[in-house]
Protein backbone atom coordinates (compact mmCIF):
# COMPACT_ATOMS: atom_id res chain seq x y z
CA UNK A 1 0.00 0.00 0.00
CA UNK A 2 1.83 3.47 -1.38
CA UNK A 3 1.32 5.89 1.39
CA UNK A 4 0.08 9.34 0.56
CA UNK A 5 1.66 12.26 0.56
CA UNK A 6 1.56 14.94 2.69
CA UNK A 7 -0.47 18.23 1.52
CA UNK A 8 1.74 21.36 0.78
CA UNK A 9 0.33 24.19 2.73
CA UNK A 10 1.40 28.23 0.94
CA UNK A 11 0.39 31.14 2.01
CA UNK A 12 0.05 34.15 -0.06
CA UNK A 13 -0.17 38.12 0.21
CA UNK A 14 0.38 40.91 -1.72
CA UNK A 15 1.63 44.73 -1.13
CA UNK A 16 0.25 47.56 -3.31
CA UNK A 17 2.57 50.91 -2.44
CA UNK A 18 2.67 53.86 -5.00
CA UNK A 19 0.44 52.13 -7.77
CA UNK A 20 3.42 49.36 -7.70
CA UNK A 21 2.27 45.67 -6.76
CA UNK A 22 4.48 42.82 -5.24
CA UNK A 23 3.32 39.35 -4.75
CA UNK A 24 4.91 36.77 -1.95
CA UNK A 25 3.92 33.19 -0.61
CA UNK A 26 5.57 30.83 1.57
CA UNK A 27 5.44 27.65 2.78
CA UNK A 28 6.11 26.11 6.41
CA UNK A 29 9.06 24.37 4.59
CA UNK A 30 10.89 28.19 4.87
CA UNK A 31 10.33 27.99 0.74
CA UNK A 32 9.45 31.76 -0.50
CA UNK A 33 9.35 33.57 -3.20
CA UNK A 34 8.57 37.56 -3.72
CA UNK A 35 8.02 39.17 -7.21
CA UNK A 36 6.73 42.30 -8.99
CA UNK A 37 4.21 41.33 -11.62
CA UNK A 38 4.52 42.90 -15.00
CA UNK A 39 2.73 44.52 -16.25
CA UNK A 40 2.94 46.68 -12.77
CA UNK A 41 -0.44 46.24 -11.02
CA UNK A 42 -1.55 48.85 -8.51
CA UNK A 43 -5.26 46.90 -7.80
CA UNK A 44 -5.20 44.81 -4.77
CA UNK A 45 -7.50 42.16 -5.56
CA UNK A 46 -5.39 41.79 -8.78
CA UNK A 47 -2.13 41.32 -6.81
CA UNK A 48 -4.04 39.11 -4.53
CA UNK A 49 -4.90 36.65 -7.06
CA UNK A 50 -1.70 36.95 -8.85
CA UNK A 51 -0.02 35.67 -5.62
CA UNK A 52 -1.94 32.71 -5.73
CA UNK A 53 -1.11 31.88 -9.54
CA UNK A 54 2.61 32.07 -8.77
CA UNK A 55 2.75 29.99 -5.92
CA UNK A 56 0.60 27.24 -7.15
CA UNK A 57 2.29 27.22 -10.67
CA UNK A 58 5.51 26.55 -8.25
CA UNK A 59 3.89 24.01 -6.51
CA UNK A 60 4.05 20.29 -6.84
CA UNK A 61 1.44 19.19 -9.18
CA UNK A 62 1.40 15.86 -7.78
CA UNK A 63 0.76 16.81 -4.57
CA UNK A 64 -2.41 18.16 -3.33
CA UNK A 65 -2.00 22.18 -2.30
CA UNK A 66 -3.70 24.13 0.24
CA UNK A 67 -3.42 28.42 -0.28
CA UNK A 68 -3.87 30.78 2.64
CA UNK A 69 -5.01 34.08 1.24
CA UNK A 70 -6.51 37.31 2.96
CA UNK A 71 -8.26 37.92 -0.94
CA UNK A 72 -11.90 37.09 0.13
CA UNK A 73 -13.07 38.63 -3.50
CA UNK A 74 -10.46 35.82 -5.06
CA UNK A 75 -12.05 33.19 -3.32
CA UNK A 76 -15.56 34.27 -4.16
CA UNK A 77 -14.07 34.96 -7.99
CA UNK A 78 -13.03 31.18 -8.00
CA UNK A 79 -15.76 30.25 -6.98
CA UNK A 80 -18.40 31.55 -9.21
CA UNK A 81 -16.12 32.02 -12.43
CA UNK A 82 -15.67 27.90 -12.14
CA UNK A 83 -19.63 27.79 -12.35
CA UNK A 84 -19.71 30.97 -14.68
CA UNK A 85 -21.17 33.42 -12.76
CA UNK A 86 -19.13 36.58 -12.24
CA UNK A 87 -19.17 38.03 -8.93
CA UNK A 88 -19.29 42.02 -9.02
CA UNK A 89 -16.26 43.82 -9.61
CA UNK A 90 -14.26 40.13 -10.60
CA UNK A 91 -13.84 41.59 -14.07
CA UNK A 92 -10.53 43.85 -13.26
CA UNK A 93 -9.12 40.58 -12.67
CA UNK A 94 -10.96 37.80 -14.86
CA UNK A 95 -7.81 37.08 -16.60
CA UNK A 96 -5.84 36.39 -13.54
CA UNK A 97 -8.58 34.14 -11.92
CA UNK A 98 -8.92 32.00 -14.97
CA UNK A 99 -4.83 31.25 -14.96
CA UNK A 100 -5.44 30.08 -11.24
CA UNK A 101 -8.25 27.74 -13.07
CA UNK A 102 -5.90 26.94 -15.63
CA UNK A 103 -3.17 25.91 -14.00
CA UNK A 104 -5.13 23.70 -10.98
CA UNK A 105 -7.19 21.69 -13.92
CA UNK A 106 -3.81 20.90 -15.35
CA UNK A 107 -2.37 19.21 -11.94
CA UNK A 108 -2.47 15.47 -11.38
CA UNK A 109 -3.65 16.55 -7.57
CA UNK A 110 -6.31 19.05 -6.04
CA UNK A 111 -5.98 22.63 -5.29
CA UNK A 112 -7.65 24.00 -2.15
CA UNK A 113 -7.78 28.13 -1.50
CA UNK A 114 -8.89 28.85 1.74
CA UNK A 115 -9.47 32.78 3.21
CA UNK A 116 -7.65 34.08 5.93
CA UNK A 117 -8.60 37.14 7.29
CA UNK A 118 -5.72 39.15 7.46
CA UNK A 119 -3.47 40.67 10.22
CA UNK A 120 -4.93 37.53 12.62
CA UNK A 121 -3.07 36.06 15.28
CA UNK A 122 -3.73 32.50 16.97
CA UNK A 123 -2.40 29.41 16.16
CA UNK A 124 -3.21 26.97 12.85
CA UNK A 125 -2.28 28.98 9.09
CA UNK A 126 -2.55 32.56 10.36
CA UNK A 127 1.28 32.60 11.58
CA UNK A 128 2.30 31.34 8.21
CA UNK A 129 0.19 34.04 6.40
CA UNK A 130 1.29 36.35 8.48
CA UNK A 131 5.15 35.84 7.34
CA UNK A 132 3.41 35.86 3.83
CA UNK A 133 2.23 39.46 4.81
CA UNK A 134 5.67 40.42 6.04
CA UNK A 135 7.41 39.05 2.47
CA UNK A 136 5.51 41.37 0.13
CA UNK A 137 5.35 44.37 2.43
CA UNK A 138 9.23 44.64 2.33
CA UNK A 139 9.43 43.46 -1.36
CA UNK A 140 7.33 46.45 -1.73
CA UNK A 141 9.53 48.83 -0.09
CA UNK A 142 12.32 47.23 -1.81
CA UNK A 143 14.15 46.08 1.05
CA UNK A 144 14.38 42.71 0.84
CA UNK A 145 16.98 40.66 -1.35
CA UNK A 146 15.48 38.37 -4.10
CA UNK A 147 14.88 34.72 -2.71
CA UNK A 148 17.77 35.55 0.49
CA UNK A 149 18.12 37.46 3.38
CA UNK A 150 17.95 36.76 7.30
CA UNK A 151 14.54 38.71 7.60
CA UNK A 152 12.07 36.43 5.22
CA UNK A 153 13.98 33.39 6.93
CA UNK A 154 13.35 34.74 10.06
CA UNK A 155 9.23 35.58 9.03
CA UNK A 156 8.72 32.04 7.00
CA UNK A 157 10.50 30.16 10.78
CA UNK A 158 8.51 31.67 12.75
CA UNK A 159 5.06 30.97 10.78
CA UNK A 160 6.36 27.04 10.18
CA UNK A 161 7.02 26.62 14.34
CA UNK A 162 3.62 28.59 15.17
CA UNK A 163 1.70 26.82 12.72
CA UNK A 164 2.92 22.83 13.57
CA UNK A 165 2.16 23.84 17.14
CA UNK A 166 -1.39 24.96 16.51
CA UNK A 167 -4.36 23.07 16.88
CA UNK A 168 -5.77 21.16 14.68
CA UNK A 169 -8.70 22.65 12.79
CA UNK A 170 -11.30 21.67 10.48
CA UNK A 171 -8.88 21.12 7.94
CA UNK A 172 -6.13 18.57 7.37
CA UNK A 173 -4.10 21.73 6.72
CA UNK A 174 -5.13 23.43 9.96
CA UNK A 175 -6.66 26.27 8.65
CA UNK A 176 -9.99 27.27 10.81
CA UNK A 177 -13.29 28.61 8.48
CA UNK A 178 -14.75 31.64 10.21
CA UNK A 179 -17.62 31.17 12.69
CA UNK A 180 -20.59 31.55 10.16
CA UNK A 181 -23.85 30.13 9.34
CA UNK A 182 -21.81 29.38 5.89
CA UNK A 183 -17.80 28.72 6.22
CA UNK A 184 -18.28 27.31 3.17
CA UNK A 185 -17.83 30.53 1.35
CA UNK A 186 -14.45 30.99 2.52
CA UNK A 187 -12.82 27.75 0.75
CA UNK A 188 -13.09 26.66 -2.86
CA UNK A 189 -11.71 23.29 -3.73
CA UNK A 190 -10.36 22.95 -7.48
CA UNK A 191 -10.32 19.86 -8.97
CA UNK A 192 -8.26 18.50 -12.21
CA UNK A 193 -9.44 17.97 -15.16
CA UNK A 194 -10.69 14.58 -16.06
CA UNK A 195 -8.88 13.04 -19.14
CA UNK A 196 -10.99 11.17 -21.27
CA UNK A 197 -9.26 9.15 -24.19
CA UNK A 198 -10.91 9.35 -27.37
CA UNK A 199 -12.25 5.83 -29.26
CA UNK A 200 -9.78 4.81 -31.57
CA UNK A 201 -11.50 3.41 -34.40
CA UNK A 202 -10.53 0.01 -35.03
CA UNK A 203 -7.83 -0.39 -37.64
CA UNK A 204 -6.73 3.38 -38.22
CA UNK A 205 -3.68 3.13 -37.31
CA UNK A 206 -2.48 -0.56 -39.24
CA UNK A 207 0.09 -0.16 -42.07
Amino acid sequence: MTKSRPVVVIATDASVRDGHGSVAWVTRRNEYATASPWPASNNTDSAEATAIALALHAADPNRGVHIITDSLMTVTALQRTAARRYPDGVKRHLDVVNRILDIARVRRAPTWVHWQKGHTGGDGTAALHHAADRLASHAARGSLRPLTGDIANDFATAGRSRWETGAAGTCSCKWRAPDTEDPDQHTVHLQPAKVRRLPTARGAFDA
